[in-house]
């Protein structure tokens, strides 16, 4: 998944220079309500290092997502199944400035495509 892109967008890896952003959108209520709520710093901390982890085991997560012109983050969007979960699920959360751009369903389109197709998924539940 590392490396997937459309248009105008690049999936990649977290790094830490991503935190603040992370936190910033977990830790305003507005923003955090459809994804768990509001987190305090130790938790967004957490939070982006289980995606990390995710990935080591299962190969793919969610990922950070980027502008391809810029390089700006803009949220982040990818596939999920811990052990408890029937299935994977496809899930985002996007920075509120770039959302009602398209970006989700873009981003969205192409995870979807990647799960079922080069990953083989039976099934994807968001």
């Amino acid at each position: 998944m590392v490396g997937l892109e459309t248009d105008r967008l690049l999936f990649r890896q977290w790094i830490e220079d991503d935190f603040a952003a992370v936190h910033a959108f977990f830790s305003n209520p507005e923003s955090a309500r459809f994804v768990g709520g509001v987190m305090n710093t130790e938790s967004a901390w957490r939070l982006m290092a289980t995606y990390i982890g995710h990935y080591q085991l299962k190969g793919y997560s969610y990922l950070a997502v980027t502008k391809k012109d810029t390089g700006q983050l803009i949220g982040s969007v990818g596939l999920w199944n811990s052990a408890p979960w029937p299935e994977p699920e496809l899930g985002y959360w996007l920075i509120p400035a770039f959302q009602g751009k398209g970006y989700g369903l873009e981003a969205g389109m192409a995870v979807r495509d990647y799960g079922l197709k080069t990953l083989k998924l039976p099934s994807l539940v968001s």
